[in-house]
């Protein structure tokens, strides 16, 4: 019993830790996507493009 409720919360954590990464890149993505739209707006490329970098350049490290 006292196994099972071990691989239990590990499983939980394990589930946790995937969920967090895949909402934080998505987060990522979609503040990308946003500063793209904002491009439009504004067409202020530089300074998106900028901002896109290192969003990318985080994502890689």
């Amino acid at each position: 019993m006292k196994n099972l409720k071990l691989m239990l919360i590990m499983a939980a954590g394990n589930l946790s830790i995937i969920l967090m990464c895949v909402f934080g890149i998505q987060s990522i993505q979609n503040k990308a996507i946003g500063l793209a739209d904002k491009m439009d707006i504004n067409g202020n490329m530089e300074d998106v493009n900028t901002a896109i970098q290192g969003i990318v350049c985080f994502l890689l490290f």
